[in-house]
């Protein structure tokens, strides 16, 4: 073997892996360019989070440590392999029960697999929404709010406050009891089956009460 081939050959066992940081980023592209060794790569794709059910991405930022690998020892056909922690970037949990998702904002998605707790954090100021088909479940600082059609349950400091076109309550399937505590006003009209008893008066808009005789 020959000094030339030789060295082409270490060459390209040394290129197979080599160590990197991300200095650009283009996310329209989905690619990258590495900073290995002092020399700039050209744009590389982004690994994708791809599943048989499922597409995701990741966005990858400069300052990320990362590993490339050349097939055939080739840096220009280099993959962006792995992404590294480092001391500018470290891990957001160190438990070995916690899987965590953590955002710039403070905003985390955790699960704790030891307390089977799972836990969304959002900032003040964020919004978390979920949807199902025409139903919405939107959380904010000031409220939590439920909507289905024209029905909305909404939950502030102010109260409860509950609209729709009909409104029912059920308890115990119908043989159950349930009670209503505090000062209540009434629009409309109140049709009741069974007996109605008070133990105070109950006056009309003549000033009748209960209580009259003639």
């Amino acid at each position: 073997m020959t000094t030339q081939p030789l060295s082409d050959a270490l060459r390209r066992l040394h290129n197979l892996a080599s160590y990197g940081t991300i200095e650009q980023v283009d996310h329209a592209s989905g690619k990258v360019r590495v900073r290995v060794a002092g020399r700039l790569t050209g744009w590389l794709p982004v690994p994708g989070l791809v599943g048989r059910n499922f597409r995701g991405i990741t966005p990858l930022r400069e300052g990320t440590q990362v590993v490339l690998t050349s097939p055939s020892g080739d840096p220009a056909n280099a993959v962006l392999s792995a992404v590294l922690f480092s001391e500018g970037l470290p891990p957001p949990d160190t438990s070995g029960d916690v899987d965590v998702i953590a955002w710039n904002d403070g905003a985390r998605v955790q699960y704790d697999s030891a307390a089977k707790a799972l836990l969304v954090d959002v900032p003040a100021g964020g919004t978390v929404t979920t949807h199902v088909g025409a139903a919405t479940i939107e959380t904010t600082n000031e409220a939590i709010t439920l909507k289905v059609g024209g029905s909305t349950l909404s939950i502030t400091s102010a109260g409860i406050f509950l609209t729709g076109s009909t409104v029912g309550m059920t308890a115990g399937n119908g043989g159950g009891a349930a009670t209503l505590a505090g000062n209540f006003r009434m629009v409309g009209q109140l049709d009741v089956t069974g007996n109605v008893s008070a133990s105070g008066t109950v006056m009309d808009a003549g000033g009748n009460s209960n209580h009259h005789t003639h």
